[in-house]
Formats: C-alpha cells, sequence, structure tokens
C-alpha cells in the first residue's frame, strides 16, 4: 500500500529539517502529490497475439 499525499508531505519536509520558508516548503505538496501519482499509474498491458491477421502462402508455387 502507497503513502498517502499527506504523509509523503511530511517525510519530504521531515528529510529537509522541516522548514517552514523556502522552496522545499512551498513546494512539498507539489512533491507529494507527484510521487502518490506515480504509484497510481498502472502500467498498460500488451495485447497476447492469438491468431494472425495475415495469411501466408506456404505451398511450394508460393515460394517462386
Amino acid at each position: 500500500m502507497m503513502a498517502t499525499v499527506q504523509e509523503v508531505k511530511k517525510a519530504i519536509l521531515k528529510v529537509a529539517g522541516n522548514p517552514e520558508a523556502g522552496p522545499i516548503a512551498q513546494l512539498a505538496q507539489a512533491m507529494a502529490e507527484a510521487v502518490v501519482a506515480l504509484d497510481e499509474e498502472r502500467p498498460t498491458r500488451e495485447k497476447r497475439v492469438v491468431s494472425a491477421t495475415e495469411k501466408r502462402d506456404v505451398s511450394p508455387q508460393g515460394r517462386e
């Protein structure tokens, strides 16, 4: 289970020394949202080909 936005924000601020002003304090919310969004993205699954869409001529006459 992934942490919530608020949990990630709290961790970012803690690592940065709990700033009350400055760029880290200003960007902590956006950083946390970006981290949580990474976990929410689901990779696209590959589509398995179970039947060919083309037909090949394997007869001796088709090899000429």
